[in-house]
C-alpha cells in the first residue's frame, strides 16, 4: 500500500470502528488483536495484514474494497448500520444485566444481614437457655 492508501484505510478503519461504537481495546478484543495494533492502523503507521482484513470481513463483514479504496457499496452502509443497532441492543441488555446484578447484589446484602440477626438472636435466646438450666440445676440440687 503506497502512503495515499494507508492514510485512507487508516481514516476509514477509525470511522468504521467509532461507527459500531467500540474503542480501539473493545474492536482489538472482537478481533483477537491488540490495542496497540488497532492504534498503528488508524495512525497510518502499519498496514493492514491479510489476516487482519480477514477477520474484519468474517467477524464484521465490512466492505473490505472500502477500507482500502474508499470505493463504498451499499452492503457496506446497511451492513454498519445493522452493526451499529446490533451492539446498541446488547449495550442494552448489559445495562439490564448490570442492574439485576446490582439488586440481586442489594438483596445477597440485606439477606446476609437479616440471617446475621437471625443467628444473633438465636445464640442470645440458647444463651439464656444455657442459664436457665445452670440456674435451675444449682437449685435442684
Amino acid at each position: 500500500m503506497n502512503k495515499d492508501n494507508i492514510v485512507g484505510f487508516s481514516q476509514r478503519l477509525k470511522s468504521f470502528r467509532e461507527s459500531v461504537n467500540l474503542n480501539q481495546q473493545d474492536f482489538a478484543d472482537s478481533l483477537n488483536t491488540t490495542q496497540a495494533v488497532i492504534s498503528r492502523y488508524e495512525q497510518g503507521i502499519r498496514s493492514p495484514t491479510v489476516d487482519f482484513l480477514f477477520k474484519l470481513l468474517k467477524i464484521y463483514q465490512t466492505d473490505v474494497n472500502w477500507l482500502l479504496t474508499g470505493k463504498e457499496s451499499n452492503y457496506s452502509k446497511t451492513r454498519m448500520e445493522n452493526i451499529k443497532k446490533e451492539n446498541d441492543k446488547l449495550k442494552t441488555q448489559i445495562n439490564v444485566i448490570k442492574e439485576k446484578n446490582f439488586e440481586l447484589e442489594k438483596e445477597i446484602k440485606e439477606n446476609t444481614l437479616e440471617l446475621k440477626n437471625v443467628y444473633i438472636d438465636f445464640v442470645d435466646r440458647l444463651n439464656k437457655f444455657i442459664d436457665l438450666q445452670t440456674r435451675f440445676f444449682k437449685k435442684s440440687r
